[in-house]
């Protein structure tokens, strides 16, 4: 038998199981409540989307503006960060959060192309009707 096997393995134990408590100045953070975020706005917070670009995305249209240098169709496109991946070679997506959100696009070349946001119980689901090609439409 070696060493090792016969040597018995002992556990510490704690004496005290009280947490540090941190040592922060309230009234240095109280000055500053309120400040972090004040030039935070709906212009200033983007969603990012992950696009498959074809041969109809802007991005890939030299005479658009929003034309992206090297952008092909089959390449993955950042809606935020304007970065393209390589389509046949894909990209790693870890899912942190899922909201689920109702989109209202508008119809291509007649709007922005960022859809508008509404909590899946919205109301304006009452309002739509499908149209020929089956796609929920507003009045």
């Amino acid at each position: 038998m070696n060493e090792q096997a016969t040597t018995k393995k002992q556990v510490a134990t704690k004496s005290s199981t009280a947490v540090a408590a941190p040592s922060i100045d309230l009234s240095l953070v109280a000055q500053d409540a309120g400040q972090g975020l004040s030039e935070v706005n709906m212009d200033t917070i983007q969603i990012p989307f992950l696009k498959i670009l074809s041969s109809m995305s802007p991005q890939t249209k030299k005479q658009k503006k929003e034309y992206v240098d090297g952008a092909e169709e089959g390449m993955i496109f950042n809606t935020v960060t304007d970065e393209l991946f390589d389509g046949a070679g894909g990209i790693s997506v870890v899912p942190c959060y899922f909201e689920p959100v109702a989109l209202e696009w508008t119809d291509r070349g007649t709007g922005s192309s960022a859809p508008i946001v509404h909590p899946v119980d919205t109301p304006l689901w009452d309002k739509t009707k499908k149209d020929e090609l089956g796609k929920a439409r507003l009045p």
